[in-house]
């Protein structure tokens, strides 16, 4: 589902783009609360029940991965199934320093925490090798996938980061809509609400076909019969859902690019469920890092790892549309529900979890 140009112009930038942090908050922590988040999921809950336990995951580069978690035996492993870098089948393990937040520490990446969710979603990072360099890079991934057409249709918000190719030359971000529809079809509307003008009038509108591969995974072809990418949805427990897909198919060879998109399902949203403090992880073209910020009212601030503090920033929420915020710096939120956040500028990609 693509947010990029394919039109004559390749590479031509169609949505907004993000100079500045953009908070992504999915609902995908909710433990039995609405979408008022009045209860919020702690990090420091404990871990799935099961102490191994498989995820269906997409990097923040756009590879398909299975990643296991063992909290029992501190370790980890994961495994590439797609690539956009001739990675698939490369596989890495690990272990693991738990911290008293209920996070963990992989051993040899110490601004990386891996968080998984009671609830069957993780956030955290892996290390892999792109074009010959050893990068950390952040992953989400899925415990339990929506397996029918549906249990995911509907109309999503979401953000997206690609570049071109595998050579991660004229990356950008951007934000827009998605619907899927329970025929099988799906559209998506750059920069604008789908929900208000079907037509997308102003904007960029593609669209394409959802093919079911099993195993909750969906192939998303496009019109012109490109792959685009590979689909997955998780449910939370207040009924919302939340989406992953990985690019890895070139502009050059009819594609979106290769890098993710994330979404969730559109809803107003309500200003209580950022309250709090966020841990998070992400990474830049040349390296990782973590740190944490905190939401009090209409504002926020933070700091990193190890580096500077930032804020605070103020927030308009259900700005520019439903389900999203805006900050007087320029970022725009896609605050969703309460539990987990993906934050994207021209040239990072970082996720996190409320503490």
């Amino acid at each position: 589902m693509s947010y990029r140009n394919q039109g004559n112009q390749f590479g031509r930038r169609i949505l907004r783009r993000f100079h500045v942090v953009v908070l992504f908050a999915a609902v995908a922590l909710l433990a039995g609360c609405n979408s008022g988040g009045s209860s919020p999921i702690t990090s420091s809950s404990s871990p799935p029940a099961s102490s191994a336990v498989t995820y269906t995951s997409v990097a923040g580069v756009g590879e398909l991965l299975t990643y296991k978690l063992n909290t029992t035996n501190l370790k980890y492993s994961y495994t590439i199934t797609r690539s956009g870098y001739g990675l698939q089948g490369t596989s890495g393990s690990g272990t693991l320093t738990a911290n008293s937040d209920g996070t963990y520490t992989p051993v040899g990446m110490p601004n990386v925490r891996i968080i998984p969710s009671p609830n069957g979603m993780l956030v955290g990072a892996v290390k892999l090798p792109i074009n010959g360099t050893s990068r950390i890079v952040p992953i989400v991934g899925f415990e339990y996938l929506q397996t029918g057409l549906n249990a995911i249709q509907g109309t999503y918000n979401g953000v997206q980061l690609d570049c071109r190719d595998s050579t991660q030359a004229d990356c950008e971000t951007a934000y827009g809509t998605i619907h899927l529809d329970a025929n099988g079809t799906w559209v998506s509307c750059s920069g604008a609400d789908y929900t208000v003008d079907l037509n997308c009038s102003g904007h960029t509108k593609e669209s394409g076909t959802l093919n079911y591969l099993g195993g909750g995974l969906w192939q998303v072809m496009r019109a012109n019969g490109a792959q685009d990418g590979t689909l997955l949805v998780f449910r939370a427990p207040n009924g919302q859902n939340v989406f992953l897909e990985d690019s890895s198919t070139p502009v050059s060879a009819g594609g979106t690019g290769v890098g993710m998109t994330i979404g969730s399902t559109l809803v107003s949203n309500n200003q209580t469920v950022a309250q709090g403090a966020w841990n998070y992880a992400g990474e830049t073209m040349t390296g990782g890092y973590a740190g944490s910020f905190t939401v009090s009212g209409n504002s926020y601030s933070g700091s990193m790892l190890g580096g500077a503090s930032y804020g605070p920033l103020s927030l308009t929420f259900n700005t520019p549309w439903a389900g999203f915020a805006t900050s007087t710096n320029g970022a725009v939120a896609l605050l969703a529900g309460t539990g987990v956040y993906v934050a994207i500028t021209r040239s990072s990609i970082e996720f996190g979890l409320k503490h």
